[in-house]
């Protein structure tokens, strides 16, 4: 695809940090690919950046940000706390939420949250929940064992070997083979920088701006190319009352007018 947008002459190189788990920028065969960087790239045609990506660990993401290491991160709703020590854009490039699944024989339906307490649910190891997990088990009056993973390949695996009842994911990782049976937490993606970095911030919002009213279908496009599968569960989300009022309701008659010849 390509954008009618004018290139400047001068570049300056942005260093874009990422978690190897991330969603939205990824190696493939050796190259940096996805969502985000495809935006980013789009930018460029018309600021003349460069990037430079640095793979960073969840665990060390505020401190790169804050002594300059990487210039620009992207994160959602899980890292909302940071918003006092770091600047966020106005601009957001889409939203997240987190999903939760079982196998799809598992005795567990939709928002079922006391068939959930006490289950055993794994979460991949660069998923940030921040509270979001914490605030949903207060709220619905339920607990759950915690394990983590280093990669989801395995934590599906341990699913379906019976390891774990349930797995936490984000809402660019649908699985349409299993049983969605829970869905919390939802906010904008946004680019973050360092308190120093207004400039950066600023010019990142109004270029952003740009390519959404040049482009507006650009968010669908890169959806699409990259997150192509948008059944997010093997059957129907029905909650356990919904269920049960299916399987026990008397029949339904229907009268139908047959027309004569």
């Amino acid at each position: 695809v390509t954008y009618p947008v004018s290139a400047k002459e001068t570049s300056e190189t942005i260093r874009v940090g990422y978690s190897q788990e991330s969603d939205f920028i990824h190696k493939q065969k050796g190259e940096i690919c996805g969502f985000v960087v495809d935006y980013l790239e789009l930018i460029a045609q018309d600021t003349g950046w460069e990037y430079e990506y640095v793979p960073v660990e969840r665990s060390e993401s505020k401190e790169k940000l804050a002594d300059g290491t990487v210039d620009i991160m992207f994160v959602s709703q899980n890292m909302k706390y940071w918003q006092d020590e770091f600047l966020y854009s106005k601009a957001s490039l889409g939203y997240e939420y987190f999903l939760v699944y079982t196998m799809p024989e598992t005795d567990v339906y939709y928002d079922d949250y006391q068939a959930m307490d006490g289950l055993t649910v794994g979460i991949p190891s660069g998923l940030y929940l921040g509270e979001e997990l914490n605030d949903l088990m207060r709220d619905e009056d339920f607990t759950l064992k915690q394990v983590e993973f280093d990669s989801r390949d395995k934590m599906k695996t341990a699913l379906e070997e019976g390891e774990i009842d349930l797995f936490i994911t984000n809402s660019y990782d649908s699985h349409a083979d299993l049983k969605l049976v829970a869905r919390f937490g939802s906010d904008a993606i946004y680019c973050i920088t360092s308190k120093q970095n207004q400039s950066l911030i600023s010019q990142f919002d109004t270029e952003l701006e740009e390519v959404k009213i040049q482009k507006p279908d650009t968010a669908a496009m890169l959806l699409e190319k990259y997150f192509k599968s948008t059944s997010v569960s093997c059957g129907p989300l029905y909650t356990r009352e919904e269920q049960e009022y299916i399987e026990n309701a008397d029949p339904v008659k229907i009268s139908m007018r047959l027309r004569s010849h």
